[in-house]
């Protein structure tokens, strides 16, 4: 990844940070800063509607996740589901 991309990443995290706490959209729990890359449960950024669905790469369409749990969720999991299933 090239740095501009890298620093565009982490003004955007900052931005959703602060917009909407550290907690995963999709199951509730607390998302952890400054995890290594390998960690399932590091911050990631979803799209709430998926790209390939129509969303934007805008902010109004993006929240932060679990890893894991964004993973799991672009396997076609609904949120009800990881709601109680998450962990």
């Amino acid at each position: 990844m090239s740095e501009i991309k890298s620093n565009k990443r982490k003004i955007l995290r900052k931005q959703l940070i602060e917009r909407d706490g550290l907690s995963c959209w999709i199951c509730g729990q607390l998302l952890v800063e400054n995890l290594t890359e390998t960690n399932p449960f590091r911050i990631s950024i979803d799209h709430i509607l998926d790209k390939a669905l129509g969303g934007s790469n805008k902010i109004e369409n993006l929240k932060l996740a679990h890893s894991k749990c964004n993973e799991k969720r672009a396997l076609g999991r609904s949120q009800e589901i990881w709601k109680i299933n998450c962990w």
